[in-house]
């Protein structure tokens, strides 16, 4: 796992930024990886170059994680809100996957 460290700007603490390499695409991992505040999610395969733009990517607060798995996260936001713990539109809770 590569890790970034930066200062926040409002409260001036150390805030601690973080890319998980995962061995394969694992829905529950990446869930579980995201939960728990990793903001970037590469496979063991992905390019040297890749892995660099992902750590520049995370410590500027950007996210990333591969298209492939990346309906996985906007599934579990919209399950969240249905069940009544995160608020989103009428038109949001509509939403449909086509998987």
């Amino acid at each position: 796992m590569a890790a970034g460290k930066s200062r926040s700007p409002e409260k001036g603490e150390a805030t601690v930024r973080a890319v998980l390499i995962g061995m394969k695409l694992d829905e529950e991992q990446f869930l579980a990886a995201a939960r728990s505040g990793v903001t970037g999610y590469l496979l063991k395969d992905a390019s040297a170059s890749d892995v660099i733009a992902a750590v520049r990517a995370v410590f500027r607060g950007e996210a990333v994680c591969p298209p492939k798995i990346c309906s996985t996260l906007f599934l579990a936001v919209v399950q969240t809100a249905t069940s009544g713990q995160l608020p989103l539109t009428s038109r949001a809770v509509g939403f449909q996957t086509p998987y």
